[in-house]
């Protein structure tokens, strides 16, 4: 906006003569921002928007506009005539140029809100909310939604009128252009937007985000410049869009648009013209600069959205945090003060190309999810989304946030760090270092000579013999694993050496080997050799010794560990797993069966294999199963089973709490067992293996193993973990295989 020092209403508090006479049928009503969170939002609000009617608070969903082409269609009709006799003096109908960015502002506002807008009937004040007019001179201003100040009184006739003079005189091909920027500038004070740099209300903007690159409503172009008057980026070089807090505060007013919640959209951008695409087809409100740059803050509206950045060869800087941004082609970043000479120099040019919305409260449709970088060495951060990163070629760093992330590193030497989350990790050619976080994840270098590192959560290094005989591993202890591919190895064909202090481990299969950096004292390997063919693959996991257990003697928390193995439980349709019947030393008398879980979380083939822990026939201690291929072994106890069900028919299955449909694991609220012949179960109190069946996701067993290996031990508690004893010894089992000999390598 040059040229315009003060390009918003008055700021006195003369209070107006009408606020009551509606504009295009809407009103001018307050709001409360006290609840905006971020001061950054709130110093861009004057807490007063339009709304459906007098008095009222509900936001408005739909706005009439129109271009007048009189005089006239300010003062017919107008109660008292029209407030600013002064601006009709300069009054010009709105040119072409003026109407199409006028649109495209209108076009972007309803992208990111809920407000729609329709061409109006005629362009009086009666049927216009929205009014769009040249000024022959004079600067350019807007009038904001009725109100009686205190930030700046508006009278009610002339609300919502926006007046463009010389600097909003936009060429044909007006976006990136000073007099786009004014007119989203004016429109944005329409709506209910104040000045960013003014903390006369409500704040200013802080330090380091007073510039255009995070609002169209400061006069500064550049972080640092001089507030009281307007700076003026480059020619094509000022935003393409309404920036991160524009979009925030205009949602505050008038809700967030998710109108695309469901479908996919993936963002890319030309590398010569910078034009912005959606799935291949120009996006809306979207144009091409004088200059080819990009410069423009994006909102999702709720699609599965992918940034596609792959046809950029340049180092590119990505961040998919809200409220931060991605760099991606220097050449097509703005710059920012137009009074300098270019090249500009460091501090007047864009941080970013592309700049991400905020969240829009806790709703996490509107991040991005997926993005894919180019043949640079790139640095990329997710979010708090499942999100796909792939840097592609280069020696690339990927840092996961929360969230179930996959990470590609792609040709050359990356860095992958999974964050929080169960994550993917996928290495390349090149020599990477992968890191593990929390969560439960899988980490595949894709060549020898990898460093790997595993960290607090429960991590696998997943690769062949080949790609991992070179690997440097480092923290690697109890509950993590090795998966070799394509081998079966079982685990008395496994030689397991350590060194003196127990912090290395060599694993030996044959003439293969991986070498393994951690602490290896207290326990022992156990290996799952499952699969056939090309799915054939050894799980190969350290597991802590099963503690001494003594009625009513607290377990260390330490040693509560759920199943130290999932895999060890795992089925391919030809295992077979051997479970014993150790011991049992309750009160309760209790039932303790099994059921299998498919690929999808999906519980089924649900069994009873003791009805009386208390009360086991010696004959009766040993059971065979042999589950399907892609399922895995879950177990459940019935507290005092026996005595509250008596002995089950063979006809149970577990459901979703209300309703009829088979439980799964990501239920969220403990499943009910059911009996086809005796109905829902529901009185029972039942503790599982998998924790988040279990109420409040308690942890109800732990496991070890014995010198050897040869056997996972499972310790069951029943009583709730929370304020039981503890003991883990009410129900003792162990559990062999018959792929312990295997030798497929």
């Amino acid at each position: 906006m040059a040229s315009a020092p003060d390009d918003g209403p008055d700021d006195d508090d003369t209070p107006p003569s009408d606020l009551t006479t509606p504009k295009g049928g809407l009103f001018g009503g307050g709001f409360d921002s006290s609840g905006v969170g971020d001061p950054n939002v709130r110093a861009l609000l004057m807490d007063y928007h339009w709304v459906a009617t007098l008095g009222g608070t509900t936001a408005a969903k739909l706005m009439k506009y129109a271009f007048p082409t009189d005089v006239a269609d300010y003062t017919e009709g107008v109660p008292g005539g029209y407030p600013d006799m002064e601006i009709l003096a300069n009054f010009e109908e709105a040119s072409a140029n003026q109407k199409a960015a006028a649109l495209a502002a209108m076009g972007l506002v309803a992208s990111y809100t809920q407000l729609k807008f329709e061409e109006a009937d005629s362009p009086s004040a009666a049927d216009a909310t929205l009014r769009f007019s040249g000024l022959t001179s004079g600067s350019s201003q807007a009038a904001f939604p009725a109100n009686p100040g205190p930030y700046s009184a508006q009278d009610a006739r002339e609300s919502g009128d926006n007046w463009l003079s010389t600097n909003g005189r936009p060429p044909a091909d007006f976006y990136g252009t000073d007099h786009f920027n004014t007119i989203i500038h004016e429109m944005g004070h329409a709506l209910g937007l104040k000045h960013g740099h003014d903390p006369n209300y409500n704040g200013a903007l802080s330090g380091d985000r007073n510039d255009n690159e995070f609002s169209v409503m400061t006069y500064a172009s550049y972080l640092g410049s001089d507030t009281n008057m307007v700076t003026e980026a480059h020619f094509g070089s000022s935003p393409q869009s309404y920036m991160i807090y524009d979009i925030a505060a205009l949602q505050a007013y008038y809700g967030a648009n998710f109108d695309r919640a469901g479908t996919k959209s993936l963002y890319t951008w030309d590398e010569t013209t910078g034009q912005q695409y959606i799935n291949g087809t120009v996006a809306p409100n979207t144009g091409v600069t004088a200059t080819h740059k990009i410069f423009s803050t994006v909102w999702t509206q709720g699609a599965l959205s992918t940034y596609d950045l792959s046809n950029f060869d340049e180092d590119q800087h990505d961040d998919l945090r809200p409220g931060r941004w991605l760099t991606f082609s220097r050449e097509q970043l703005a710059d920012l003060n137009g009074a300098l000479a270019l090249p500009a120099p460091a501090g007047f040019i864009a941080q970013g190309n592309v700049y991400n919305a905020l969240q829009y409260g806790d709703d996490t449709r509107s991040l991005v999810s997926n993005l894919i970088a180019g043949r640079g060495n790139d640095t990329i951060v997710g979010n708090v989304l499942d999100n796909e990163l792939n840097g592609n070629d280069g020696n690339d760093y990927l840092q996961g946030e929360a969230g179930n992330d996959t990470l590609i590193g792609g040709n050359g030497s990356d860095f992958l760090d999974g964050g929080d989350g169960n994550d993917l990790l996928l290495g390349g050619a090149g020599v990477d270092q992968l890191r593990g976080g929390l969560g439960v994840n899988i980490l595949q270098g894709g060549a020898a000579g990898d460093f790997i590192e595993f960290g607090g959560g429960i991590d696998t290094l997943r690769d062949t013999w080949t790609d991992m005989t070179r690997d440097v591993v480092s923290g690697f202890g109890a509950g993590h694993s090795v998966d070799v591919l394509r081998s079966l190895v079982g685990r008395s064909s496994l030689d397991i050496e350590y060194n003196d202090d127990f912090t290395n481990a060599t694993l030996t299969a044959g003439s293969d080997s991986v070498n393994l950096g951690g602490y290896f004292e207290g326990g022992d390997f156990i290996a799952a050799a499952r699969g056939m063919g090309g799915d054939a693959h050894t799980t190969i996991t350290y597991v802590n010794f099963l503690p001494a257990l003594q009625e009513g003697v607290r377990v260390a928390s330490s040693f509560v560990n759920g199943i130290a193995s999932d895999a060890y439980l795992e089925g391919d349709g030809s295992v077979t797993f051997t479970v014993d019947f150790e011991s049992a030393i309750s009160t309760y008398a209790n039932s303790f069966g099994y059921y299998e879980v498919a690929a999808g979380g999906v519980l089924g083939d649900v069994h009873i294999l003791f009805a009386n822990t208390l009360n086991v026939a010696m004959g009766a201690r040993t059971v065979e199963l042999t589950p399907d291929a892609d399922t895995r072994l879950g177990f459940f106890l019935i507290q005092d089973g026996y005595n509250r069900l008596g002995g089950l028919p063979d006809d149970l299955s577990f459901r979703a709490a209300g309703s009829d449909v088979p439980a799964t694991l990501d239920a969220g609220l403990p499943p009910i067992l059911f009996s086809e012949s005796r109905g829902s179960l529901d009185g029972a109190v039942i503790f599982h293996t998998f924790s988040a069946l279990n109420p409040g996701d308690m942890v109800q067993v732990l496991s070890g193993t014995s010198q050897g290996g040869l056997e996972m031990s499972l310790g069951f508690e029943d009583l709730p973990s929370t304020w039981g004893d503890n003991d883990f010894q009410d129900l003792v089992i162990s559990i062999r295989t018959g792929a312990d000999g295997l030798f497929v390598v």
